[in-house]
């Protein structure tokens, strides 16, 4: 069984990591190594990592989150382990990180000396001075004969009412972030892209059956089989805690017959009548899905339609049925008919998208008595979160030998996901009400 080691210097961060191969009485060659430049490179790699269990005598969870804390500019705050180089708020240290891990989806036996250099330990860079706001379009003025008309927001209702001053701005990873559907209404801060979780996961799984056809096979589609094998193995590979998906209280109560969700009792004949039902858009509440389901709004967004129906029945089969990983699924079924009534998107800064952090929004609040909510997208973090996938598809090809190169499929995705958001800008500018507004934390 074989040790990977993590050496420190001011000069920069050395990650090496020899696979285990559990079972066998013998120490395999080196199979991956990495410098890092910088700290907040290596605590990139660190926390994407899943700790499957600490050695003994090594303090893991706590050390990961003693990078979390770097990553996120914060203090020292001590790190309850005994000897090394790692210093406390108690002038306790943590000598090294030492158990199994999990990284870019395969396990490993690691042990990290993690020395720190003193000095500065904001090397992150998710530190914003100030958020920048700026009209992309104004919109129409909204009617105001109706017996209860939306609220009206301004840049200024923006900024008072739905984004955190950089004192009171707390930067979320992105990679343990749920994403939420850009038209979800929450009081709760989130973070969104258009179609959520399951549409990103569309989009990607589309990309993917496009570069096997651009690969030779041109007539390659994916089967729901395999739809549905890769969705267990995204489910078991992603590095949080939830995948989201969301629909209306109308859209559930047709589908299945009630408008809250659907149970593991609602199997049998019952339960195989309304998932044939599940790919029509005339049952899915999300915009988004309901129009990459269709013939053509699967066109415009560029998406396979069958191949967009078989990713919601899977989702569904696996909600229902309670399969494994049915846990991480989290379906958000919405009752609001607070009418959203302004475009914003996020942008971070250049410290924060390196350190793969963003800033969690509401998306509805209270002004005035009334309530007012907006269309959100997090556009640097939905362009972050792409990796996440070119890695894990060229990882886990669907097609024996047919393993794309990571970065092509990365450009791919990200190409196709700007695509999306010109589309639903294109919407907002057909119906000409929305003002859209774009802000900046810098």
């Amino acid at each position: 069984m074989s040790l990977g080691s993590c050496r420190a210097s001011r000069h920069g961060f050395v990650l090496v990591l020899l696979c285990a191969t559990f079972g066998m009485a013998m120490t395999h060659k080196l199979q991956h190594s990495k410098v890092y430049k910088t700290a907040s490179d290596f605590v990139k790699d660190a926390e994407t990592a899943s700790i499957l269990s600490p050695a003994v005598g090594a303090d893991v969870s706590n050390s990961f989150m003693r990078f979390a804390e770097i990553r996120a500019g914060a203090q020292a705050k001590g790190v309850q382990s005994s000897g090394g180089d790692m210093p406390g708020s108690d002038g306790t240290v943590a000598k090294s990180i030492a158990g199994s891990i999990r990284l870019n989806g395969m396990n490993y036996m690691a042990q990290c000396d993690c020395a720190v250099p003193s000095g500065n330990l904001s090397e992150a860079g998710c530190t914003p001075s100030t958020t920048i706001i700026r009209t992309e379009r104004k919109g129409k003025p909204l009617a105001t004969q109706a017996a209860n008309p939306p609220v009206s927001l301004s840049q200024d209702a923006i900024l008072k009412n739905f984004i955190p001053s950089v004192a009171d701005a707390v930067p979320v990873s992105v990679s343990d972030q749920m994403f939420v559907c850009n038209e979800a209404i929450s009081e709760t801060p989130v973070v969104a892209t258009p179609g959520g979780d399951i549409g990103d996961f569309i989009l990607a799984l589309t990309e993917y059956e496009m570069l096997i056809q651009s690969m030779g096979v041109s007539d390659y589609q994916l089967t729901q089989e395999q739809i549905e094998q890769t969705f267990d193995k995204w489910l078991d590979y992603m590095p949080r805690a939830f995948m989201y998906m969301h629909t209306t209280a109308t859209a559930a109560k047709s589908l299945w017959g009630t408008p809250t969700a659907p149970t593991a009792t609602s199997t049998g004949t019952e339960f195989n009548t309304w998932i044939q039902k599940a790919d029509n858009p005339l049952y899915i509440g999300c915009k988004h899905l309901a129009a990459m389901v269709s013939p053509s709004g699967g066109e415009q967004y560029s998406v396979r339609s069958s191949l967009a129906g078989g990713v919601i029945k899977a989702f569904y089969k696996k909600l229902v049925l309670q399969t494994p990983g049915y846990k991480k699924l989290k379906l958000d079924i919405t009752t609001a008919d607070t009418v959203q009534t302004a475009y914003v998107e996020i942008r971070t800064g250049k410290g924060c998208n390196q350190a793969g952090m963003t800033f969690a929004i509401p998306t509805k609040k209270k002004i005035g008595g009334k309530d007012a909510a907006i269309w959100l997208d997090h556009l640097d973090a939905s362009v972050k979160r792409k990796e996440e996938y070119s890695a894990f598809f060229s990882q886990f090809a669907v097609l024996q030998g047919a393993a794309p190169q990571e970065e092509i499929l990365r450009r791919r995705i990200v190409h196709h996901f700007y695509g999306w958001v010109s589309l639903t800008s294109g919407v907002l500018d057909t119906l000409g009400t929305f003002p859209f507004y774009s802000v900046a934390f810098k």
